[in-house]
């Protein structure tokens, strides 16, 4: 496959999924004010992450965060999950719905650092 058709389609992927994403935004805009005030925190948030980072040590997260990187970082796998999860690769439900509970978070998290800064 040359590299001129690799590029066309992967931007034709993307566009896809853009028109994807505005329409679950369109379909479930939601009112932050449906949420209780902690549920926004970025500690609060960051507690309903994965079990395997949680060492009582530095967490990988907060070294996102401590270095500026976090946005960056929130929104590449927020894009990772979501092409993860695309129709054509045919997921099991189980773990469609997990990228989709993980992008969720992310974008949490990520309003949570918008928010507290």
């Amino acid at each position: 496959m040359d590299t001129e058709k690799i590029n066309k389609e992967f931007k034709e992927t993307m566009a896809e999924l853009d028109r994807k994403a505005l329409k679950v935004i369109e379909d479930n805009v939601v009112d932050e004010n449906d949420f209780e005030e902690d549920f926004l925190t970025w500690d609060a948030l960051k507690e309903q992450g994965s079990k395997h980072y949680k060492t009582g040590l530095v967490e990988p997260i907060d070294l996102y965060k401590a270095g500026n990187m976090f946005h960056d970082k929130a929104c590449t796998d927020i894009i990772k999950y979501a092409y993860r999860s695309r129709k054509e690769v045919e997921l099991s439900k189980e773990l469609f719905n997990s990228n989709m509970d993980k992008i969720i978070h992310l974008a949490n998290l990520l309003k949570a650092l918008i928010n507290e800064t």
